[in-house]
């Protein structure tokens, strides 16, 4: 059976990432842990160049307070790598300031320490399905788009089902969301998307007729 979803942890407290892992897999994710923010980093620094625009993983759930690197400074690094891959910052501390910051610089959740796992849970079901969501939009619409103007009106059909997507899932991270739930939203979009497409295929059958 499929995972819900790739997520990496970084945090220098192996007893919470064991704690996490164990968490977050009951959960039905795959679950990465790693210690050394430097590490990661570095990999993923390599890894962008042979990649490219592909995230290796969906979501990172960063620890702030950690040696060598706190976790904001390694979230603006990964952010310059791939601007689009969800970031999650987490800490113990109690600073007034980090969340507006770190939410300002362009990160998705901040949750302090202890980490309530049913809200934690919620939030990146949320997230998930939301980025899961823009990227299909983005692709629908770079094909469409590529097409001269015939498909203006299929275009503006996907900004509608992106805003429906986005209102669906307008959902806060203290919300209770099932794993059902979040697969029966999911496959909404899909159908959504699928209609758009068939639509679009059907449209440029007619043009191709038309101009023979």
């Amino acid at each position: 059976m499929d995972k819900q979803g790739k997520i990496l942890i970084v945090d220098d407290d192996a007893g919470l990432l064991k704690t996490m892992k164990r968490q977050l897999g009951r959960m039905d994710y795959e679950v990465l842990a790693v210690e050394d923010p430097k590490k990661i980093a570095e990999s993923f620094g390599k890894l962008r160049k042979k990649s490219g625009d592909v995230l290796p993983v969906d979501l990172m759930i960063i620890d702030y307070r950690m040696p060598g690197m706190d976790g904001l400074t390694l979230f603006l690094e990964i952010r310059d790598l791939w601007e689009s891959m969800p970031v999650f910052l987490m800490t113990g501390d109690h600073a007034p300031d980090l969340p507006l910051e770190f939410l300002r610089a362009g990160g998705d959740n901040y949750f302090a320490k202890p980490l309530d796992f049913n809200q934690l849970g919620a939030a990146i079901r949320q997230v998930l399905l939301q980025k899961r969501l823009e990227r299909k939009i983005r692709s629908l619409e770079k094909d469409l788009e590529a097409v001269d103007g015939v498909f203006e009106s299929i275009v503006s059909i996907a900004h509608q089902l992106g805003q429906y997507g986005k209102d669906l899932l307008g959902l806060t991270a203290t919300d209770a969301i099932s794993p059902r739930l979040a697969r029966a939203k999911a496959r909404q979009i899909d159908e959504g998307l699928v209609s758009i497409v068939t639509l679009a295929r059907s449209r440029l059958a007619g043009e191709g007729q038309s101009g023979s």
